[in-house]
């Protein structure tokens, strides 16, 4: 981090949600709905929104909501900020804390494959405790597709969900109650003592996923 960023610690660490799920599973729906919805809620403080995704053309954020691009950031108008990795994870977190008006919560999207507690782990060595602290680790399952992956898939769906501080079931409206009852219990099993979230179309209070300090 560079010299500019440190002199950002006396405002106190950021708090940063690290996203992961499959391909798929409804990580991108999530990330829209909290950017529509977290900042302008009063059960969420009205926050505003710093979201990191590996390419913006995966967020179909309302173009009214836009009020500014500049090079690999979109500033939207209700306070929140989306920026994209180019090159190092941490670089961009940087130029999310050192921007004027740094945000006051951000979201990390990792890619399908990856382990989003290493990714968690990767920013508690390298970024300083006093700009930015992990506040949770959110893994989103499709829970209608997730009855059908391989084996090789399962393990990495194991995986990620063995990580999560919370789990948010996704699509739930695609399957019926004992179906989705007895993959509750079974992932339940899995994700050690984290909180387990129903939803469809990734709708889930945003103070449930954005203000956690409780599970970790």
């Amino acid at each position: 981090m560079d010299g500019t960023l440190a002199e950002r610690a006396d405002r106190g660490p950021i708090p940063v949600t690290v996203v992961g799920g499959a391909l798929g599973a409804g990580k991108t729906t999530l990330l829209n709905h909290l950017l529509r919805h977290a900042g302008l809620s009063q059960s969420a403080g009205g926050q505003r929104l710093g979201v990191i995704v590996n390419d913006f053309g995966s967020i179909n954020v309302d173009a009214a909501l836009i009020v500014g691009v500049a090079g690999d950031m979109v500033q939207l108008g209700n306070g929140c900020i989306c920026c994209t990795i180019q090159g190092d994870l941490v670089e961009a977190l940087g130029r999310l804390l050192d921007g004027p008006e740094p945000p006051d919560h951000v979201i990390i999207e990792t890619s399908g494959v990856s382990d989003p507690r290493r990714v968690a782990a990767t920013l508690e060595q390298r970024v300083p405790r006093e700009l930015a602290t992990i506040d949770a680790v959110v893994v989103v399952l499709d829970v209608e597709r997730y009855q059908q992956l391989g084996r090789r898939e399962r393990i990495v769906a194991g995986g990620q969900i063995a990580a999560a501080d919370i789990l948010v079931l996704n699509k739930v409206d695609l399957v019926d109650e004992p179906t989705l009852a007895a993959l509750e219990a079974k992932v339940r099993r899995q994700s050690r003592d984290g909180r387990i979230l129903r939803a469809d179309h990734g709708r889930v209070a945003p103070a449930l996923v954005l203000a956690a300090p409780s599970v970790r």
